[in-house]
């Protein structure tokens, strides 16, 4: 999602400081103002931000502390910045009380700053998505670029990482030829699959779905596909939508897992979302694929805030970078999930989760850590990452790809550049 943030400060330079971090963290609008608290008010109903950026740099007193709280009686969605040379446990005390989210220390730090704005970030989100909840389960479509991205792990674990935060979770698996969700958590015991339910949706009910569901325990609970492709034409698009719009309505969760052949039923089920990832990892054929999908996909009405990239596999190094993943997809690089494939093969192979084979694995803690920002258990965002951030890594993710060079094939013939031709953003 793309929130407005908007600054107040004396200081051009820390302006200046703020509107490039804006710029590194991205989905956002910036609104700077040059001037002191004074104009708090003026500036919160002009601009209507999402944040709002406070330096008291130079003056920073209890006088500003009280402009701040008096603009936030009337504006107390607002997550609020503030940078304060003053870091007594008096003031940052006060501070929290009033409602400031975060206070920076003076003089700024554009890397502080940039964290606090992707802490902004995620908490606006599980805002969000605590606000579509209470219209109905949050419904995840998740669709991958290639085969072998990973997408059914990822959406699976995903799934009963939520129901560990208390959420009653429902994978719907839509990946029509031969999908194989429910094994990945470990049960095959389903009488009833897609297509069947889909031939019966007139009659549908949230009885007759979780009937119809293979229970993995009692929160999570997987609507297979069929064993065999046929009949996969009775899925309609009418149909498709009948089953989500019921399953949103039963669970706190739907995880979508979606074909790519993104047909008109896959079509209507990533419209009926309200979070898309696009599952990536870090080659060409993988980028090049993301990059068609995203512009189909916003070819046929799907908003450019809804899709959010995930890297699978990362690792720090790569040729080419998430910089250039999101150069190319016109979409954010949403989170990272760390490359563990003897612990994932582990996991898949024994029909257990993750979380629950290997806790303390890296990609069991990014999963963890994913649940946490779209189900935080405190109620107010607050995780244990960044939320939407990139996760285990540092946003950039250039690695060596800009060589020259020098014998290690990252020149200008290297995967860096290959890549760019590709995707046609220039070298």
């Amino acid at each position: 999602m793309t929130i407005k943030v908007s600054a107040i400060s004396n200081s051009e330079a820390n302006l200046k400081v703020f509107a490039d971090s804006t710029v590194v963290v991205g989905d956002t609008e910036y609104y700077p103002h040059i001037g002191a608290t004074d104009m708090l008010d003026n500036v919160l109903i002009t601009d209507k931000p999402d944040v709002l950026v406070v330096d008291a740099s130079v003056g920073a007193d209890m006088n500003i502390l009280q402009q701040i709280e008096s603009a936030l009686a009337k504006f107390p969605q607002i997550h609020t910045i503030l940078i304060s040379p003053d870091q007594s446990v008096e003031y940052l005390t006060l501070a929290m009380h009033i409602g400031v989210r975060k206070v920076l220390a003076s003089p700024v730090d554009a890397l502080s700053f940039q964290e606090a704005l992707r802490f902004a970030q995620s908490r606006l989100a599980a805002v969000a998505l605590a606000s579509a909840a209470t219209k109905g389960g949050v419904v995840i479509a998740m669709v991958a670029a290639k085969g072998g991205s990973g997408v059914t792990f990822l959406a699976t674990n995903l799934a009963y990482a939520l129901a560990r935060q208390n959420k009653r979770v429902a994978v719907l698996d839509l990946r029509f030829s031969f999908g194989d969700a429910a094994i990945y958590l470990g049960n095959t015991g389903a009488k009833t699959n897609v297509v069947e339910l889909a031939q019966q949706y007139l009659r549908l009910d949230e009885a007759m779905l979780e009937a119809s569901m293979a229970k993995v325990s009692e929160r999570v609970h997987v609507l297979v596909a069929p064993a065999t492709p046929e009949q996969v034409a009775d899925v309609t698009p009418v149909a498709i939508e009948k089953i989500i719009e019921v399953a949103r309505r039963h669970y706190d969760f739907v995880v979508l897992d979606v074909s790519s052949t993104l047909d008109a039923v896959a079509i209507k089920a990533i419209s009926l979302a309200n979070l898309l990832y696009l599952i990536v990892q870090l080659d060409i054929p993988n980028v090049r694929a993301a990059k068609s999908i995203g512009q189909y996909l916003r070819a046929h009405g799907c908003a450019p805030d809804k899709m959010q990239i995930v890297v699978n596999n990362y690792t720090r190094g790569a040729h080419f970078g998430l910089e250039d993943v999101e150069k190319s997809t016109l979409a954010r690089v949403a989170r990272t999930i760390p490359s563990s494939p003897a612990a994932v093969s582990n996991s898949v192979n024994q029909g257990v989760p993750l979380v629950e084979i290997t806790p303390r694995d890296p990609v069991a803690r990014a999963l963890k850590e994913w649940a946490e920002n779209l189900a935080p258990l405190n109620g107010n965002g607050h995780t244990n990452g960044n939320g939407n951030g990139h996760t285990n890594g540092n946003g950039n993710g250039n690695g060596n790809g800009n060589g020259n060079g020098n014998g290690n094939g990252h020149g200008a013939g290297g995967p860096l550049n290959l890549l760019r031709k590709f995707m046609g953003f220039g070298q």
